[in-house]
């Protein structure tokens, strides 16, 4: 279980944006299950959220690109994809994403 603030989730994801504003059974319920992600890429999504920065290796780069493309993370996702193109292309490895400003 992870606890997080509805309006700072609501603020990075569209996926939470709809689900806390656009009258779903979830906007009233104090827990909320997930299906479609695994609790590593969840975590990975909710650290980027509140720190503007992730930090990945390939062990955990397909759970953190599945739950930025389920909740719609486009930072997150955007990094991923380019993670896996370097990967791909044997070019330098990024790790980390950081943003200069909070989202």
């Amino acid at each position: 279980m992870f606890p997080v603030h509805r309006v700072i989730m609501a603020s990075c994801s569209d996926y939470f944006k709809a689900m806390f504003t656009g009258g779903m059974r979830e906007q009233e319920m104090r827990e909320i299950k997930l299906h479609g992600v695994t609790k590593a890429g969840l975590k990975n999504i909710i650290d980027f959220i509140y720190t503007s920065s992730v930090r990945l290796d390939m062990s955990c780069l397909q759970d953190t690109l599945e739950a930025a493309n389920f909740l719609q993370v486009l930072p997150v996702l955007s990094f991923c994809n380019e993670l896996l193109s370097s990967e791909v292309r044997g070019g330098a490895r990024l790790t980390q994403l950081e943003l200069s400003a909070p989202l």
